[in-house]
C-alpha cells in the first residue's frame, strides 16, 4: 500500500523546510511505500526554490509548482492529479496537526472511502491545545451548523485542514472541483455526500503552529456562506 500525502503551500519559506522534512520523516517511520508532495500554490517568496531543494536531497518528496497563486483547493487539486499513491491524505504546511494524525486518517480509510479530521472529537490526547480567538471559534460553529442544514448532512467539522481519500475517490472528487478557495472543502463533502461515498471522521488536536492565521475571516466567511448555497443549488 503507498501512501501520498499533499503539503499546500503559498509564501512558506520560514516554515516549509523545517515541516516538511518533519512530515517525511514521520512517513519514513511509519510506512514502507510513500511519497511526499509539496504544490507550490505560485509564491512570490522562496517557497519553491526551497521545495525544490528538498526534492533534490530526499527522493520521496516530489514538486508540483504554478506560478499563479490559485488557493488552497487549486493546489490540492494539482496535488491529487500528481499522486500515486492507494491513500492520498492532505495536511496544512504550518502542521496545525500533528504528522501523528496522519496515520489515524490513514486508519480510518482502511474502512471508509473519505476520513476527516474533526477539531470537536478529542481523542487520547485530549482537548484542543490551543484556544482559537473567541470570534473565529463561534464562526466556527455556526459555519459547520449552516452548512450541515443547508448541506442535509452531519459533520462535526468541515474545514480542519487534514483529510484522506482512497484513490479512485480522490480522483473522483477533486476532477469535479471548482471551488478552490478556502470553501473548498464543503464542495468536496458535497461531492461524497453526492457520490455516496463512506465518510469517516477522526479526532485531531490544534497545535501551535504559527502567530496568525491567512484566513481573512470576514471576507472568507462571507464567500464561504454564499458557495454552500451554490455547491448545494449544483451538487445536491
Amino acid at each position: 500500500m503507498k501512501i501520498s500525502v499533499i503539503l499546500p503551500a503559498y509564501n512558506e519559506e520560514e516554515i516549509l523546510e523545517k515541516n516538511a522534512i518533519l512530515v517525511d520523516d514521520f512517513l519514513a517511520q511509519n510506512y514502507a511505500d510513500y511519497e511526499l508532495i509539496i504544490v507550490n500554490d505560485g509564491s512570490t517568496d522562496r517557497t519553491e526554490e526551497i521545495a525544490n531543494s528538498l526534492a533534490e536531497r530526499r527522493s520521496s518528496v516530489k514538486v508540483v509548482s504554478y506560478p499563479f497563486n490559485r488557493g488552497k483547493g487549486a493546489a490540492i487539486k494539482a496535488g491529487v492529479q500528481d499522486a500515486i499513491g492507494d491513500y492520498i491524505l492532505f495536511t496544512d504546511s504550518d502542521l496545525a496537526y500533528s504528522p501523528q494524525f496522519l496515520a489515524q486518517c490513514q486508519e480510518v480509510l482502511d474502512t471508509h472511502d473519505v476520513a476527516i479530521g474533526s477539531r470537536h472529537i478529542y481523542g487520547k490526547k485530549g482537548k484542543e491545545k490551543v484556544k482559537k480567538p473567541l470570534h473565529r471559534s463561534l464562526m466556527s460553529i455556526i459555519f459547520v451548523t449552516y452548512a450541515n442544514f443547508v448541506l442535509r448532512t452531519k459533520f462535526t467539522d468541515i474545514q480542519a485542514g487534514i483529510k484522506g481519500f482512497r484513490k479512485e475517490f480522490a480522483k473522483d472528487i477533486f476532477s469535479k472541483l471548482t471551488v478552490f478557495g478556502f470553501g473548498f472543502d464543503v464542495e468536496v463533502l458535497a461531492l461524497a455526500t453526492a457520490g455516496n461515498f463512506s465518510i469517516g471522521e477522526f479526532g485531531v488536536v490544534l497545535s501551535e503552529t504559527r502567530k496568525s492565521s491567512k484566513v481573512r475571516v470576514i471576507k472568507d466567511s462571507i464567500l464561504m456562506f454564499f458557495n454552500v448555497l451554490n455547491i448545494k443549488w449544483r451538487i445536491l
